[in-house]
């Protein structure tokens, strides 16, 4: 069955692991992302209901670098994530996230960390987005953030 969904172009994954690696992430100067630069097609998508559809429903991380340098500003952010834990479910009408993370987290704008150093972060999000509705929906979420405690929840109208 496995076979006949891959050459069918419908792939379904339950999990993806990563574990003692580092993602780096680079948004250049056009607004373009190097991953994504990595990642794209010179092939134009004559019907998308014909291409490679991706169903993933968890990705789990473990001891995973994060680096983000946005070109234009020469912000840079690096976080050190010791255990993340996200979910995706996706359908016509909505996308569900959830996130569970524990993480080190620095923010560095001209060469100074002086801001936000090598701070612990736990996290549980939950969010919906309405695509039928354009609506964004914060489910009630808490990060912690050294001592301190953030709790929201709402909706947006996007």
């Amino acid at each position: 069955m496995v076979f006949f969904d891959i050459i069918s172009g419908n792939l379904n994954i339950k999990v993806i692991r990563a574990k003692d690696g580092y993602i780096h992430d680079i948004l250049h100067v056009d607004e373009s992302f190097n991953i994504t630069n990595a990642l794209a097609t010179e092939k134009k998508i004559e019907d998308p209901e014909e291409e490679f559809h991706l169903r993933l429903k968890k990705i789990e991380l473990e001891n995973i670098d994060v680096y983000k340098l946005n070109e234009s500003n020469g912000m840079k952010i690096a976080s050190y994530i010791d255990d993340a834990q996200i979910s995706l479910e996706k359908s016509n009408e909505h996308v569900f996230a959830s996130v569970d993370t524990d993480f080190r987290l620095n923010v560095i704008s001209n060469e100074d960390t002086a801001w936000f150093k090598n701070k612990h972060v736990h996290g549980h999000l939950e969010i919906d987005c309405d695509k039928t509705k354009d609506f964004l929906v914060l489910y009630p979420s808490e990060i912690f953030v050294e001592e301190a405690t953030f709790n929201g929840e709402g909706s947006i109208d996007i």
